[in-house]
């Protein structure tokens, strides 16, 4: 079995977040389960300060920084949450940031990072446009490059969620995760493999953006379009590692659509008074459309984020309900 992390290194994670985030709960959702006939348990990550599971990996990685690290500060290229998470958790721990992102991000996702107190950069036409701007301020100020997909202590971060969830619940038969570039369920299976084997993990993307969904059914790293509205699962391909761990690790990859990501926002919304953005809704989405393999199976579901500008949730309402 692929060791990329290792369950110890999880659990110093985990109890060194605990000191600073509050536990999110893991929810049992009667509505839910008697309309799905499949006992569902929903991990609230969207009640995080930055409504994100990503604060986690930031909160890791930066407070294990020296003094004098910290005072370099730190960088990255983001299109949203990775951004606001770094920029708390810089914010918290006194260090400077500094946020690229690309130039045609919108103005709400800038003033979302920038409230944190972070220098945010509008430089570069795409993502990894910015990626390489953020090398040259590293370079120019010394500042950490913290690369989301690149730096283990990011997988090791997410995985502290999985291992909350089957501490919670420990008998769950599934655990349902939004796969964007991998690290989050990557870092997720190894920590519940390692102490729940006999649970499955599943990944989720959408059909609008299957590369990771499409690598891990021919066990090699491709790409492939990247059209979905749902930001926190918008990839065109695989990181390596953890492609490796998912082929180890990931029991099935799954598809949904994008609408059906869009209707399941309005159900947490009335079910549980919860706002979800796309990638959050698309483990409830693959519920619903996979209700048949999962029936009367107690499965964990990831609400991953709930970042979602005014202007799509108006639309989607409107749409929806």
């Amino acid at each position: 079995m692929t060791h990329v992390i290792e369950l110890s290194q999880i659990q110093a994670a985990q109890q060194a977040i605990a000191k600073q985030l509050i536990a999110t709960p893991l929810l049992h959702s009667g509505i839910l389960s008697r309309e799905l006939g499949i006992c569902v348990y929903l991990k609230l990550e969207n009640l995080q300060p930055t409504r994100s599971f990503k604060v986690r990996a930031a909160l890791y990685t930066l407070s294990s920084l020296s003094p004098a690290e910290r005072q370099r500060g730190v960088v990255t290229a983001s299109t949203g949450n990775h951004g606001q998470a770094t920029a708390y958790v810089a914010q918290q721990l006194g260090m400077p940031a500094y946020i690229v992102v690309p130039a045609n991000i919108n103005a709400e996702r800038q003033a979302l990072i920038a409230r944190w107190g972070a220098q945010v950069i509008a430089e570069g036409a795409h993502f990894e446009a910015s990626c390489v701007v953020a090398d040259r301020i590293a370079a120019e100020t010394g500042a950490l490059h913290l690369r989301d997909g690149a730096d283990p202590h990011i997988m090791i971060g997410a995985a502290t969620l999985g291992l909350d969830m089957i501490e919670a619940q420990p008998d769950l038969d599934t655990v349902i995760i939004p796969v964007g570039g991998g690290n989050l369920i990557a870092g997720v299976a190894s920590a519940i493999k390692a102490v729940s084997p006999h649970t499955r993990v599943i990944g989720v993307q959408s059909e609008s953006a299957p590369a990771v969904h499409h690598s891990w059914h021919a066990k090699a790293c491709l790409t492939d379009r990247c059209e979905t509205f749902a930001e926190g699962i918008a990839t065109t391909g695989a990181g390596p590692l953890a492609l490796e761990a998912m082929l180890d690790l990931v029991d099935d990859m799954w598809l949904v659509s994008d609408e059906e990501m869009k209707r399941e926002i309005p159900t947490l919304l009335n079910h549980l008074a919860t706002l979800a953005e796309g990638a959050g809704a698309a483990g409830v989405a693959a519920c619903r459309h996979y209700r048949e393999q999962l029936a009367n199976q107690r499965v964990g579901l990831l609400i991953s984020g709930g970042n979602l500008r005014m202007q799509d949730l108006q639309e989607i309402l409107n749409h929806h309900t």
